[in-house]
């Protein structure tokens, strides 16, 4: 369960780093990482609650990115995802993206 804790713990800095550094238009979000025990996964949230997207231009979510930092052993499996959302320049989106997975660095 330690591991677990120090795991989430990277995951929140590795999140939140890129964040304060990109140049966009959020300004504060909160977060939750909890481990669901029906499923046996780890259900992450981040909650967008501060900043101004007032043209579509700006609504646009392009190249959005979240790093994971995971111990070895453990794969990421997206499930299920809800933004963004495709088609949604006029806020009539209803079918979220899908994301990939792109990149995997192993550090022993």
């Amino acid at each position: 369960m330690q591991l677990l804790k120090n795991n989430i713990f990277n995951l929140i800095f590795s999140i939140l780093i890129p964040l304060m550094c990109a140049n966009a238009q959020v300004t504060a979000l909160k977060y939750m990482i909890k481990y669901n025990k029906e499923t046996n996964q780890i259900d992450c949230y981040i909650i967008i609650t501060e900043g101004r997207a007032s043209t579509m231009k700006q609504r646009v979510q392009f190249n959005s990115q979240v790093s994971f930092v995971l111990p070895t052993g453990i794969e990421l499996e997206i499930i299920k995802t809800y933004m963004p959302l495709n088609d949604n320049q006029n806020y009539t989106g209803n079918a979220p993206c899908k994301w990939k997975n792109y990149v995997k660095n192993y550090v022993s």
